[in-house]
């Protein structure tokens, strides 16, 4: 998979989220989702694992998480 953005939170499919925010990755996995794969790459001397998340209702749950 190829390495997204900087910004931390990108949706690439319907159904389907990647994100590199811990707090959001720990949500998806409170509601029941497990990564189906876990990127990491250097960033700036540091390193940025991208969560990927798939899944019937991730998207309702996505927008519960940024609203609250």
């Amino acid at each position: 998979m190829d390495p997204i953005g900087t910004d931390g939170i990108g949706t690439t499919t319907s159904g389907s989220i990647r994100t590199s925010d811990l707090y959001e990755a720990a949500y998806y996995l409170s509601e029941g989702f497990l990564p189906e794969a876990v990127t990491c790459r250097k960033l700036n001397r540091k390193v940025l694992c991208d969560f990927h998340f798939t899944g019937s209702g991730l998207d309702k749950r996505q927008i519960n998480f940024l609203t609250n």
